[in-house]
């Protein structure tokens, strides 16, 4: 299929966000792009296979629906995962590569070199990401060795 200039996008009874590709409507996901200082510009929207569909350059070029319908997906794009294993962590450039197991699944994200874990008086740990998710370790104790060991280093 070819990639829609202008996507008409509507959002699912489930909550899914739903681009039109000529008759047919394919769920889609939102991955922001550089700068992530411009929110409301340049996000990719991404198939299940994370095949680009459309990027959408600003929200604001959208027919009304669609610039709801994107809005309110934006929106509910921050979350917080909690991470339950640390599968690894690297670098590349000026970013440190994450991946990680979560009570949602499998994730890999990126942080900036001088953004740190923040360890809370509680003991949770807290992690922000590129994009402005969350990332929590409630306890560190919880975690299982290899994880522990993997993630040491990074805690002041």
């Amino acid at each position: 299929m070819t990639k829609i200039e202008r996507p008409k996008l509507k959002l699912a009874d489930d909550g899914r966000l739903l681009a039109q590709e000529g008759e047919q409507w394919t769920s889609v996901r939102l991955r922001p792009c550089f700068p992530w200082s411009r929110p409301g510009e340049f996000i990719s929207l991404r198939d299940a296979d994370e095949r680009e569909v459309a990027l959408v350059e600003k929200v604001s070029h959208l027919d009304t629906e669609s610039c709801q319908a994107l809005k309110k997906a934006l929106e509910q794009t921050s979350f917080v995962f909690e991470i339950q294993r640390v599968v690894s962590i690297g670098r590349r450039f000026e970013l440190r590569l994450w991946k990680v197991e979560t009570a949602q699944g499998v994730r890999t994200f990126t942080t900036k070199l001088e953004d740190w874990p923040e360890q809370k008086q509680s003991g949770q740990i807290v992690i922000r990401d590129v994009a402005g998710d969350l990332y929590v370790i409630p306890k560190l104790e919880a975690l299982d060795a290899a994880s522990q060991d993997k993630l040491w280093a990074y805690l002041a």
